[in-house]
């Protein structure tokens, strides 16, 4: 799995706040087109896709930049900062266009049933000829590749599953990023096929793998979303911390 490397260092260290440093550490390390970066003294700015992570003290020049950038925004961004003046500066400058949001942040430190067993045909790993096939919904497994610098990364620095039922595409669980040998879990099932444990089978599989290559694994999702979290407590994963964030949106 892919070290990142030292020149991120100093950036990474303004955001201690994060109990999930190993996306952060991704996102520095590939420095994809899409990630764009400002630093200031002691404060950096990411933006990745529709979300905003700020980190550091307080700084004018970021904080000018980051409202330029909600200014010309007419999609809702997800905003992540420290508490203290930047949770104040934010609360004061758009009190009418926030969303108070609070993740849920699961860990499982090499931890897997190695006895777990599943008899269905439909969860295979996900690999190059599979997506090579080009079945029905397969682009929903490569548009979550985002954090790789292509697919040829993740195959060599991430795992992940697919459900697939009738050469259709109805569901994966993958590494949403990967390095220094910890990854996220970036999992989804189609509705129709909700309730009956594909998403814990691929949550036990994919757990599986972790603890065989001594990899920790990383679980992220919204306290209101009592699905996902059902299936994070019931696949072993503990709750080690909660991260508060804003969903910003030009009403």
């Amino acid at each position: 799995m892919i070290k990142y490397d030292n020149v991120t260092k100093d950036t990474l260290s303004l955001y201690t706040y994060f109990n999930y440093q190993n996306l952060i550490k991704s996102l520095l390390f590939r420095k994809q087109d899409y990630v764009h970066l400002i630093v200031s003294e002691n404060s950096a700015m990411i933006l990745w896709g529709p979300s905003i992570f700020i980190g550091g003290e307080f700084s004018q020049s970021i904080s000018e930049s980051f409202m330029s950038l909600l200014q010309n925004s007419d999609t809702p961004r997800y905003i992540y900062l420290p508490d203290g003046e930047w949770d104040s500066f934010i609360k004061r400058s758009y009190p009418n266009q926030l969303r108070d949001k609070q993740l849920n942040l699961y860990e499982a430190d090499s931890i897997g049933d190695l006895n777990f067993q599943t008899n269905s045909q439909y969860i295979v790993p996900i690999t190059k000829t599979l997506i090579e096939r080009n079945l029905p919904n397969t682009q929903l497994i490569t548009n979550e590749l985002y954090s790789y610098l292509n697919t040829e990364d993740f195959f060599q620095n991430g795992f992940g599953l697919a459900l697939v039922i009738d050469d259709t595409v109805y569901g994966y669980c993958l590494s949403e990023y990967s390095i220094d040998n910890g990854c996220g879990i970036n999992i989804w099932v189609d509705e129709n096929y909700r309730g009956l444990g594909y998403a814990k089978m691929m949550t036990n599989l994919f757990l599986i793998h972790c603890h065989k290559r001594k990899w920790k694994a990383f679980w992220a999702c919204n306290s209101d979303n009592t699905p996902s979290n059902k299936v994070a407590l019931s696949s072993g994963l503990v709750l080690n911390s909660t991260l508060h964030y804003f969903e910003w949106e030009n009403f």
